[in-house]
């Protein structure tokens, strides 16, 4: 085990720490009825008879939160690239997706509403429009970034435009465009949670916070916490880092 490994198993035994430390001042001080990390797990492993298994709530946040997310990132990478591609097209789309920048995930609740009705297909638009516009913003702003003499080297030796694209112009923006990807996941990832619990169909961990609210189950409330704490974890240490690695290795990055 390297010492970065053993810092970040320090950071979360300290996380447990304080966790424990504010449960006893709270329950004992103020009599207030705040879980301690082991009832919080349990809740996951043993939910309540009135509960889904958290495992269902899960899969069913897990499929919402990929369907939006990849519809961000075909459409945003091909934005981006058309963007960056074509100056006259980035002036005409640039006011918009950074006017979606600003606007915050929970605003296209009523739009969402409006055009789609309870269910998957809300929560799916608005992790989408959400999580589009770091996608476009990043692929562009790679492409434009590449050094021009690469491009000069590749019309030297001749190379077609295909070629010139997905081994100069792609291969070169790809860390800004895999940057701009987790940003993307978080961003979807967020709104997903605040979506489901207003927009949803009765399932999903959004939908598990608001049930454990109705029910006061505290411990079934903090243990969804964790959950998507975890799911946020996984993603990011098994999908976005080692891709960024990979991309940044290939380039002589790391």
């Amino acid at each position: 085990m390297n010492n970065n490994s053993l810092l970040h198993a320090a950071g979360l035994v300290l996380m447990v720490i304080i966790w424990i430390v504010l449960a006893v001042f709270l329950r004992n001080i103020q009599g207030k009825p705040f879980p301690y990390p082991w009832e919080a797990v349990m809740a996951i492993i043993h939910p309540g008879e009135a509960s889904a298994s958290i495992y269902l709530h899960m899969g069913a946040s897990i499929l919402r939160w990929g369907a939006g997310f990849g519809i961000a990132a075909i459409l945003g990478c091909f934005m981006g690239i058309a963007m960056a591609l074509s100056p006259k097209t980035g002036e005409i789309f640039s006011p918009l997706v950074h006017t979606l920048q600003l606007i915050p995930g929970l605003a296209w609740i009523p739009i969402s509403l409006i055009l789609f009705g309870l269910g998957n297909t809300a929560t799916i638009f608005m992790i989408a429009v959400t999580a589009v516009s770091p996608v476009i913003i990043n692929t562009r702003a790679g492409i434009r970034e590449i050094d021009k003499s690469l491009i000069r080297a590749a019309k030297m030796m001749e190379l077609s435009s295909y070629r010139t694209f997905f081994q100069v112009i792609i291969p070169g923006a790809a860390p800004s465009i895999v940057g701009g990807l987790r940003i993307a996941s978080a961003n979807g990832f967020r709104v997903l949670i605040s979506a489901e619990m207003v927009v949803g169909t009765g399932i999903g961990l959004g939908y598990s916070l608001l049930q454990a609210r109705w029910n006061l189950d505290y411990e079934a409330a903090f243990g969804t916490v964790i959950m998507i704490a975890l799911i946020g974890l996984i993603f990011e240490k098994l999908v976005f880092y080692p891709l960024e690695l990979m991309v940044r290795n290939r380039r002589g990055m790391a």
